[in-house]
């Protein structure tokens, strides 16, 4: 009788046992993390990231020689898309197109200005399907 008791002390034992043990082997342990390129790759990209939100680009655009010659919107579109870039981005690709759109119509405006008629509708209708 103390056979049949050790015994299934022993099997109840070797029962959880197993069962924990199969829980923690099918456990899912969550995303798998590798590394690839390590500090070096995100070194270059905050590089990068530097560069192409360096103001010193907007010096030319943005004088008060190259406004008054050319206007404006050069400076403006370039100021958006730097404003683009990183975590903490201010616009969208949409606010930067609507004012290179801007500057796509006062070119097509001024190019087809001086026509009439047929030749003023072929104009603007040649840019605004390029457009």
């Amino acid at each position: 009788m103390i056979e049949l008791l050790i015994a299934g002390v022993v099997g109840v034992l070797l029962g959880a046992g197993g069962a924990v043990g199969f829980h923690v082997a099918t456990k899912d342990k969550g995303p798998q993390i590798i590394e690839v390129g390590g500090d070096k790759v995100a070194q270059a990209q905050v590089e990068v990231q530097k560069q192409l939100t360096d103001l010193d680009l907007l010096a030319a655009p943005c004088s008060s020689e190259y406004i008054k010659e050319q206007g404006d919107l050069l400076c403006r579109e370039m100021f958006c898309r730097m404003q683009q870039r990183g975590i903490d981005a201010q616009t969208s690709q949409i606010d930067c197109s609507e004012i290179s759109n801007i500057a796509n119509t006062r070119s097509i405006r001024d190019t087809c200005a001086g026509l009439e008629g047929d030749t003023l509708e072929k104009c603007t209708d040649l840019f605004f399907k390029r457009k």
